[in-house]
């Protein structure tokens, strides 16, 4: 299936029938029927990136395009089971006005219309389309590696500058929002203020906030104490 959805990235073979799948369904957006080829910006918002995998193990980093995409949509659409698989509790179809059958079809609670196809054919063009962006960020990535060679071990080996309490990539606990969650420093300002990623308890997004105070952070188990705020970005599930 990932194999089928980067030959379609690279062919469009399939843009004719979205269309079709398009006009079938009355309401869909335009944006579902766009030739691939036209796609100028792709955006994810979740925890994983296309950036990830130059610098993620060498497992994730030696797959092809059309798996790393797979991949991506796996771990980041919170739809994924229920489209992608098919394979969501009853509920959650009912949710959006459908039912899935034991055949694996798709058909609307309201009057029994067969949904299916257009179920497929938008899968398969989000799959098409993130394995052609994992394939255009790839060949970015390996120009500019070729231009700028040791590039991912100087990422790697990010200096902290002196006084800073905390070391980067080290699992904390940080205060938002007058709790403690469980929280890691991606980086430090000039001023000593860390770059933090928060994860809210029971949440699937996370919170990066920039210039966090060190006494804001602690290990597991350390005191609580309120103190100022630093500049919040809120992004869902962004870094």
């Amino acid at each position: 299936m990932a194999e089928a959805a980067l030959a379609e990235a690279e062919n469009g073979c399939t843009d004719a029938d979205l269309r079709g799948a398009v006009v079938e369904c009355e309401g869909s957006s335009a944006r579902l029927a766009m030739p691939l080829a036209e796609v100028r910006n792709v955006h994810f918002s979740g925890e994983h990136k296309l950036w990830d995998r130059p610098l993620a193990s060498s497992e994730i980093k030696g797959m092809n395009d059309a798996d790393f995409a797979e991949l991506i949509l796996r771990g980041n659409l919170e739809g994924y089971e229920r489209w992608f698989k098919r394979a969501a509790p009853v509920h959650e179809y009912e949710a959006f006005g459908c039912q899935l059958l034991p055949d694996g079809r798709i058909v609307l609670l309201a009057d029994g219309q067969d949904a299916t196809s257009f179920v497929d054919r938008s899968v398969q063009r989000i799959r098409s389309l993130t394995a052609l962006a994992a394939k255009a960020w790839r060949e970015c990535y390996e120009r500019l590696e070729e231009r700028t060679p040791g590039l991912v071990d100087r990422i790697r080996a990010r200096a902290q500058p002196p006084g800073s309490v905390w070391p980067l990539g080290v699992p904390l606990e940080g205060l938002y929002r007058e709790t403690w969650h469980g929280c890691m420093a991606l980086g430090i300002h000039t001023n000593g203020s860390y770059l933090v990623r928060f994860r809210e308890s029971g949440e699937a997004s996370c919170v990066v906030e920039r210039e966090v105070v060190g006494e804001r952070l602690r290990l597991a188990g350390g005191a609580a104490g309120v103190v100022p705020m630093g500049k919040a970005d809120v992004e869902d599930g962004e870094e």
